[in-house]
């Protein structure tokens, strides 16, 4: 420290230095965490993606799910919910456009799925009005025709065209029930059944025709016919109605779907990456981050220590010193050892006066020697004088305050002392005698 700096400004400058490393530290485990935070928040979006990826693939396969329970039992309830879902789906993927690309390529197959339900739908409609309405009017007129055929043979006594016609409404009963039976169960082999019955219908009508033209006319025998033909293509429609839309939902959705699946697995491990590489980033700024607080604190003890040093250098060594003097100089003493201190502080004015109490005690103790040497002076005249006056043999004598003389006369009682009165009592009696 600067040997010009007083007391307290040294101790302001520990405390600032002490206040910096602080502050250093904090900085830097400021930004440390602070780019962890980030990370963490990065990883925390790179979750959400992926939790909307998995949330897209349950709903891609819900979605095929209910367009196929639409399909083969055509419950309005599953068409509105592959609408709901589809729009989910799209919301969910405006939302997210974290990985533009693939979500773009998903929004395009999902558009495309729901064209072709669309069009399902229309098929499934078409298919379901061509069945249970111009099916069966179809079938109910062609078995009125010959109903009304038996009722004229009753009443002109034709058995055997009776019978036949029995056998025709037989066939055509055969054939609705097979159409049905395909409708509910797509079995193949039902339509090989209906054509076979609808051959058998023509071969029976074609042995009727001429009993037909004599009876009602070739214009009823036509019609007849028509009938039949007009039965059979309702059915062949329908078929193809059902086939298009079964290729719609094995092909053209499946492979939607398909697309979409495959997208949004691609999406699925591009955001794996993605969090596999800000964990990765993560754990190596945590490492970093630790470190360097680790090397901040160890430098900041360093600093502590080296600070500590300064301290006890400079302020703690001297002052227990100085303490040491002073309690050795309060005791008297003047020979004790003063630390030297050349800063110009409070400590430099202590050590000054240290110095000063020093020296005064020298002085001091000079002089307690000079009293000490009076003193054995003193002493020693005091006993050269009692010895001379106990040698002298005269009485001795003192002037009063009176100015009278006195005598102690023979017991000597003045001998001894040594009062002022005393010895000039004996001053005065001695030149009494040496007058007398």
């Amino acid at each position: 420290m600067p040997l010009s700096l007083k007391l307290r400004h040294k101790v302001i400058v520990g405390y600032l230095a002490v206040g910096l490393v602080a502050t250093v530290i904090a900085v830097l485990a400021y930004f440390a965490f602070d780019s962890v935070l980030t990370n963490f928040r990065s990883f925390i979006y790179a979750s959400n993606k992926a939790q909307v990826n998995l949330t897209l693939s349950r709903d891609v396969s819900e979605i095929q799910r209910q367009a196929l329970i639409y399909t083969y039992e055509g419950h309005p309830s599953a068409a509105e919910q592959v609408h709901l879902l589809y729009r989910s789906m799209m919301q969910a993927l405006d939302d997210d456009q974290g990985l533009v690309v693939h979500a773009a390529l998903i929004s395009e197959h999902l558009k495309t799925y729901m064209q072709a339900f669309k069009q399902l739908q229309q098929q499934r409609e078409l298919q379901y009005l061509l069945i249970h309405r111009d099916f069966s009017n179809a079938a109910a007129k062609a078995e009125a025709f010959l109903r009304h055929h038996m009722q004229q043979e009753q009443a002109s006594d034709g058995d055997t065209l009776l019978l036949e016609d029995e056998r025709i409404i037989n066939t055509l009963l055969e054939i609705e029930r097979d159409a049905m039976l395909y409708f509910d169960s797509l079995d193949p082999s039902y339509i090989k059944r209906v054509k076979r019955g609808f051959s058998e219908v023509r071969m029976r009508m074609q042995a009727m025709n001429a009993h037909l033209s004599q009876q009602a006319g070739r214009a009823k025998a036509l019609d007849a016919n028509d009938n039949i033909d007009e039965f059979e293509r309702i059915f062949l429609e329908a078929v193809q109605r059902t086939r298009g839309y079964l290729f719609l939902v094995n092909v053209v959705m499946s492979a939607e779907a398909y697309e979409v699946l495959y997208n949004a697995r691609k999406m699925s491990e591009r955001v794996r990456l993605d969090m596999q590489a800000i964990e990765q980033d993560t754990y190596a700024m945590l490492r970093s981050a630790i470190e360097s607080v680790v090397a901040a604190i160890a430098l900041s003890l360093l600093f502590v220590v080296l600070l500590s040093f300064l301290i006890s250098r400079n302020l703690i060594r001297p002052v227990v010193g100085l303490t040491t003097a002073f309690n050795a100089l309060s005791r008297g003493s003047y020979d004790t050892a003063i630390p030297a201190y050349h800063a110009d502080d409070e400590i430099g004015d202590l050590t000054l006066a240290a110095t000063v109490f020093k020296e005064k005690n020298l002085q001091m103790s000079i002089l307690l020697e000079q009293s000490k040497a009076l003193t054995e002076e003193v002493k020693e005249r005091e006993t050269r004088f009692r010895r001379l006056v106990r040698q002298v043999p005269i009485p001795l004598a003192y002037v009063t305050k009176t100015g009278a003389f006195e005598f102690f006369g023979a017991s000597r009682s003045c001998v001894g002392s040594t009062s002022r009165t005393c010895l000039i009592g004996c001053r005065i009696q001695v030149q009494s005698t040496q007058v007398k």
